[in-house]
C-alpha cells in the first residue's frame, strides 16, 4: 500500500484534517497531536500503512513490529498473527462483561484457519459475552456452533449475520447453515438478560418458537410476512421499545388472518418504529396505537404511496405521538399534495428532526418558510435538523436557501442548528447563501448521519460502546 501515496500527497490530507479540526473542534487547538507538523504525522501514517512482514506474518508472535494488521482494531483482517494477541486481551479481560464485534465483508481473502481460531477464543469465554455482532462465514459459523455447550449468563444483544459469498468445499458443501444457526439462537434466546436481537436474514419466513418475547427491548428483522404477522410481534412483545422491520413482500391480510388480534393493536412502550415495506403500510398504521412513539421512519422501496393519508393521519391522532420528535419519509414517487400533507399534519408539529428522501419542490419550500401575521413559522415550528442529503431536489435556485435561512437565526441560535445537503445539487445562488449561514454556525454533514436521531434511540445498529473490553475483528476489503 505504500506504493500508492506519496509523502507530499499525505502532507496535504493531513494540513487539510488539521484546517477541518481548526475550523470543527475549536476545544482542540490545545490537544498535543495538534502541535505535530504534518510531515512528522505523514510519515506516521505511512508506517501504519505499511504491509506486514513476510516472514511474520503468520507467526505467533501477538504483536507485529512495522504491521498495521497486527492490531485487530486498525486496518485489521484475521490472521495467524492475531491468535496469540486475541487471546492475550481475552486474558486481560478476566472476569468483565464482553463487547465484541467480528465483520468478514470479503470473505476471499480470509485466512479461515486464524478465523476459527479467533472464534473458538471468543467461545470458550462466552460466559462472559455481554453483546456480540458478527458477520461471518460457514467455516466461522461451524466454531461459533459450539457456544450451545456454554451457558449464556449475561448476553444482553446479538447480532449474527452470515455470508455466503465464499466458496465451499464439497465436505462444507453438505452442512446445513440454518441448522446451525437454529441451535446458535436457540441457545441465544435461552439466555434470562437477552434485550435486543438482531436476526438479519434468519428467521424471514417463520418466526422462532424460542424467542423470549417478554424480555426483548429491541428488535431488528427482515420478514417475508403479512401485516398480521407484524402485529402479533407487537401484541407478544410488550417491552418492546425498538422495531426495526424490514420487508420484500409484506401483504395486505385477509380478514381471517386478522381475526386473532384486536381491532386496534396498542403498545404503550414501543419509542421507534423503522419500517421499510414494498407495499403501501396504509393497512399497517389502520391497525396502530403508539402513544410513546419518538421516532418514526419509512422508507417504500418500490411502491410509490406509504398508503392512504387518511389512515396515516388517524394513526397519529389515535397513538396521539405527544414525544415524537423524529420523522424520516423516504419515498421518492409521492406526490407533493400528499407530502404538503403529510408536514402540516398537527400530530407532526413538534417534531425536531425530520428526514426526507422524496422529491423537494418549491411549493415545498415554501411551505416550510412561510409564516403568520404573528411571525411564527406555520408548519413544523420546532424544526432543529433536516436532512436532505438524499432528497431530489427540484427547487429554483435561491428557494431552498431561503426556507433554510428563514429557519435560522445566528444571533439566538433559536430554530435550525444542522442541515443535510449535497453541494454539488445546489444552484450558486443556494451555495453562496449557504456558505454564509454555515460561517454563522450553522452546522452541516455530507450524507446521513446517525447522530442526527438522538442518542437515546436504539435503531439498526447493536448497542456495543462504553465497554472497556470490546474486540473488533475486522477484516477489510
Amino acid at each position: 500500500m505504500t506504493s500508492c501515496l506519496k509523502l507530499p500527497e499525505v502532507t496535504t490530507l493531513v494540513q487539510s484534517l488539521h484546517t477541518r479540526s481548526t475550523l470543527h473542534i475549536v476545544s482542540s487547538r490545545r490537544n498535543v497531536i495538534n502541535t505535530i507538523p504534518s510531515e512528522i504525522l505523514g510519515e506516521i501514517f505511512l508506517k501504519l500503512l505499511e504491509e506486514d512482514d513476510k516472514d511474520l506474518q503468520h507467526s505467533n508472535r501477538p504483536l507485529v513490529s512495522r504491521a498495521c494488521h497486527a492490531d485487530p482494531v486498525i486496518l485489521g483482517q484475521p490472521q495467524r498473527s492475531q491468535v496469540r494477541l486475541t487471546e492475550l486481551w481475552l486474558e486481560r479481560a478476566g472476569t468483565h462483561p464482553l463487547h465484541l464485534s467480528f465483520w468478514i465483508p470479503d470473505v476471499e481473502q480470509l485466512d479461515t484457519s486464524a478465523a476459527q481460531d479467533i472464534m473458538s477464543h471468543f467461545v470458550e469465554r462466552s460466559r462472559y459475552w455481554k453483546n456480540i455482532w458478527f458477520m461471518i462465514e460457514l467455516s466461522t459459523l461451524i466454531t461459533l456452533s459450539s457456544v450451545t455447550l456454554a451457558p449464556l449468563e449475561h448476553l444482553e444483544s446479538a447480532s449474527i449475520c452470515f455470508s455466503r459469498r465464499k466458496p465451499f468445499t464439497f465436505h462444507v458443501s453438505r452442512i446445513d447453515p440454518n441448522a446451525i444457526l437454529d441451535d446458535i439462537w436457540r441457545a441465544i434466546h435461552a439466555c434470562k438478560t437477552l434485550k435486543f436481537v438482531h436476526w438479519w436474514t434468519k428467521y424471514s419466513d417463520q418466526l422462532p418458537d424460542n424467542c423470549p418475547w417478554n424480555q426483548l427491548v429491541s428488535l431488528t428483522v427482515s420478514l417475508f410476512c403479512g401485516f398480521d404477522q407484524l402485529l402479533n410481534i407487537l401484541s407478544i412483545s410488550p417491552q418492546l421499545e425498538n422495531f426495526c422491520v424490514s420487508s420484500r413482500s409484506l401483504t395486505v391480510d385477509s380478514a381471517d388472518a386478522l381475526s386473532f388480534l384486536p381491532d386496534i393493536v396498542v403498545h404503550t412502550r414501543l419509542k421507534t418504529l423503522d419500517i421499510t415495506s414494498y407495499l403501501e403500510t396504509g393497512p399497517l398504521f389502520a391497525r396502530l396505537a403508539l402513544p410513546a412513539l419518538k421516532m418514526l421512519q419509512i422508507c417504500h422501496v418500490f411502491r410509490a404511496r406509504p398508503g392512504d393519508p387518511n389512515h396515516f393521519k388517524d394513526f397519529l391522532e389515535r397513538s396521539g405521538c405527544q414525544e415524537l420528535t423524529i420523522f424520516k419519509l423516504w419515498d421518492v414517487e409521492i406526490e407533493e399534495n400528499d407530502l404538503l400533507e403529510y408536514l402540516e399534519y398537527p400530530s407532526l408539529q413538534k417534531i425536531r428532526c425530520l428526514g426526507l428522501q422524496t422529491k423537494f419542490s418549491d411549493r415545498i419550500a415554501q411551505k416550510l418558510a412561510s409564516r403568520n401575521q404573528q411571525s411564527v413559522l406555520e408548519v413544523l415550528p420546532y424544526l432543529e435538523v433536516i436532512d436532505l442529503s438524499y432528497a431530489i431536489i427540484n427547487t429554483t435556485d435561491g428557494y431552498l436557501s431561503d426556507m433554510i435561512t428563514s429557519r435560522y437565526s445566528p444571533i439566538d441560535r433559536k430554530g435550525l442548528k444542522r442541515v443535510a445537503l449535497k453541494a454539488d445539487r445546489l444552484g450558486p445562488v443556494d451555495r453562496l447563501a449557504m456558505s454564509k449561514v454555515y460561517s454563522q454556525g450553522l452546522e452541516t454533514y455530507e450524507g446521513n448521519s446517525s447522530s442526527w436521531k438522538g442518542k437515546e434511540f436504539i435503531t439498526r445498529d447493536v448497542p456495543l460502546r462504553n465497554d472497556p473490553w470490546r474486540i473488533d475483528m475486522i477484516a477489510h476489503c
